[in-house]
C-alpha cells in the first residue's frame, strides 16, 4: 500500500499541532489562583514533634483544612483560597499554639514554623503574624503583585506604566528608561 506525499504531510502538521496543544495545556496547569501554608511544628527543644495536629481556618469563609505534622515535624496544605487564615497546632502534653492573620496570596507558599511548649492542654499560645517572616523562603520564584491605590500614587514622570515593571522584586532595568532624560 502506498500513500501520498501530500497526506504525509497533512499527517505530519496534524500531529505538530496536536503536540502544541498538548504542551500549551501542560504548562498552563503549573498556574495558579491559590497558595499555600507549610512549616515545621518543634519543642522548645528544637526536636521536631510528629503527629501534632495542624488546623488552617480561613477567616474570611470559616473552613478549616486539617492535617498532621510529618515524621521530620513538617506539614503543608497545598490549594488554599486567597484569603486571610488562622493555624492551630495542638499535640497532648502541649500548650495549643495559634498563628493569627497569616495573609495567604496567589501563588504564594507562606512558611509558618510553630514552637510547640511543654505545658497543661487548656494553656494556649497566640502569636499574631505580625511576627511571622514575609520574605520568602521556600522558592527562589522572583515576581510580585501592585494595588491598585498603589499604582495611582506612583509618583512616575510622564505616567508611563513600563518604569513600574522595575518595581517587582528581581528585575533589572535602567530607572530612567534609557532615554527619558532631557536632550536624549
Amino acid at each position: 500500500m502506498k500513500f501520498s506525499r501530500p497526506w504525509n504531510l497533512r499527517a505530519a502538521l496534524t500531529a505538530g499541532a496536536l503536540l502544541l496543544i498538548l504542551a500549551s495545556a501542560r504548562s498552563s496547569h503549573s498556574q495558579t489562583f491559590r497558595g499555600s501554608v507549610l512549616g515545621s511544628v518543634t519543642d522548645t527543644t528544637g526536636a521536631a514533634i510528629v503527629g501534632a495536629t495542624v488546623t488552617v481556618h480561613n477567616v474570611d469563609t470559616g473552613v478549616d483544612r486539617i492535617t498532621d505534622t510529618t515524621g521530620d515535624g513538617g506539614y503543608l496544605l497545598p490549594e488554599l483560597p486567597v484569603g486571610t487564615y488562622d493555624i492551630t497546632v495542638e499535640l497532648k502534653g502541649f500548650q495549643k499554639a495559634k498563628v493569627t492573620g497569616v495573609a495567604v496570596s496567589v501563588a504564594a507558599e507562606r512558611r509558618v514554623d510553630v514552637v510547640l511548649m511543654p505545658g497543661e492542654v487548656t494553656q494556649q499560645v497566640v502569636v499574631t503574624a505580625d511576627s511571622v517572616p514575609v520574605v520568602e523562603t521556600s522558592s527562589d520564584t522572583l515576581g510580585g503583585t501592585s494595588e491598585s491605590g498603589a499604582v495611582e500614587d506612583l509618583p512616575i514622570n510622564g505616567r508611563d506604566y513600563t518604569k513600574m515593571l522595575i518595581l517587582v522584586p528581581g528585575a533589572t532595568g535602567e530607572p530612567n528608561g534609557g532615554g527619558d532624560s532631557p536632550g536624549s
